[in-house]
């Protein structure tokens, strides 16, 4: 396995690997009084593009031994769906490309398909750079936001990413790309960006992983989409669990709503305003359980219960993804954090 691909594949974390990442990204390079320009791609059917012919050359450049790639061939040479209507059902056809769907192997198949993008990208030398390390494109599964330090350098990223979907025969979904621009430069006019033929418009705010990333001098993070969603999850089991005791209640809420409060808040950062606003949401569910008025601080109460407030269930969250951070087997997280 070559040292690139190996790379690449360090690179394809997880969810909350790649916000920290790019967080981390823009701002070791905000903080230095440079601008960093990135764009959000979407894959179009990802999944369901993967070529089968091109996937199993590339388990072959990866270094995968050729008894498991001739396994891997004949299985998926052996796809023969049929489609049912009512009654009947239609003659058996073959499938040429996509990885199976709920296949545990499927994602790590993809990972290798979709490598040779980072590969690529490190190549032309374009993106952002920390000490000799490559940190200009981060990739969770069709997810891809790539990072340069210049307007020519972005330009070159895409027409690299243009000539590689169109050599593994992968398509980006143009209606959902997007670029947007960090630190002294933000407020700038910018002509927009080319993708194909295609027009990839300046943004005020990208949806990157389930999280808004707002554009400007630093890199904010909005929480707006996170509240919305839990009042809603909220609402609609408090209506269904009235007469459910309060301990059974506080159980549902944290199952089922916290999580939305808390996606990716590990790897984020808010300021005082927006800690006090997720706070504001979690207050409301004793509040709304033990029937509290609005103005009553319940801060004694949540302690006296043997909770944490939400304050401090963010730090223990940071805590433990900072350990996660130190101690990673991906040497490339260790070495940003």
């Amino acid at each position: 396995m070559t040292d690139e691909l190996q790379f690449g594949l360090k690179q394809n974390m997880g969810c909350s690997d790649a916000i920290f990442g790019v967080k981390s990204t823009v701002n070791y390079f905000v903080e230095r009084g440079s601008c960093v320009y990135a764009a959000t791609l979407d894959v179009k059917k990802a999944f369901d593009s993967v070529n089968h012919f091109k996937m199993s050359s590339t388990l072959l450049d990866a270094g995968i031994p050729l008894p498991v790639v001739n396994v891997m061939c004949n299985w998926y040479s052996k796809l023969f769906p049929a489609v049912r209507w009512n009654s009947c059902l239609s003659l058996p056809f073959s499938v040429g490309s996509g990885v199976r769907q709920g296949s545990s192997l499927s994602p790590a198949l993809f990972n290798l398909y979709i490598n040779i993008i980072i590969v690529l990208l490190k190549s032309c030398d374009c993106g952002c750079y920390i000490r000799d390390r490559f940190f200009g494109c981060f990739l969770y599964a069709d997810d891809i936001i790539i990072l340069a330090p210049s307007l020519s350098g972005l330009q070159s990223m895409l027409d690299t990413c243009t000539a590689v979907c169109k050599e593994i025969r992968m398509e980006f979904n143009n209606s959902k790309c997007y670029c947007i621009v960090f630190g002294k430069c933000a407020k700038s006019s910018i002509d927009p960006m080319r993708l194909y033929m295609d027009i990839i418009y300046w943004a005020e705010s990208v949806k990157y992983l389930g999280v808004h990333i707002n554009g400007g001098k630093n890199l904010p993070f909005d929480i707006h989409s996170f509240r919305r969603s839990f009042y809603a999850a909220f609402n609609r089991i408090h209506s269904h669990a009235k007469a459910l005791k309060e301990p059974v209640q506080l159980a549902l809420f944290e199952s089922y709503c916290l999580p939305l409060l808390m996606f990716a808040a590990d790897a984020v950062t808010y300021n005082k305003q927006q800690v006090h606003d997720l706070n504001v949401c979690w207050n409301t569910k004793y509040q709304t359980v033990f029937n509290f008025n609005r103005w009553e601080s319940i801060k004694s109460f949540i302690n006296g219960s043997g909770k944490l407030i939400l304050q401090y269930i963010l730090k223990v969250c940071k805590v433990k993804f900072y350990f996660h951070l130190l101690y990673a087997a991906n040497s490339l997280l260790s070495d940003l954090f």
